[in-house]
């Protein structure tokens, strides 16, 4: 008698899988939104005002 099925499958069910995808697909989005903002946020200030919060205009890219 065997102590394990050879053929019980080790993959995560259908709903758990798709329920990880979800939560993954509303991180992104939450992410995307506060990169936004972000950029958002710091495309109004002056060249001045980006260098003494030690960023130069060129930084902004990151958060587009």
């Amino acid at each position: 008698m065997a102590l394990y099925d050879l053929h019980r499958s080790s993959a995560l069910p259908l709903s758990t899988r798709a329920s990880s995808a979800f939560v993954r697909l509303v991180e992104r989005v939450i992410e995307r939104r506060n990169a936004r903002r972000t950029y958002e946020a710091l495309s109004h200030l002056s060249e001045h005002e980006l260098r003494d919060i030690g960023l130069l205009p060129g930084d902004l890219a990151r958060w587009r």
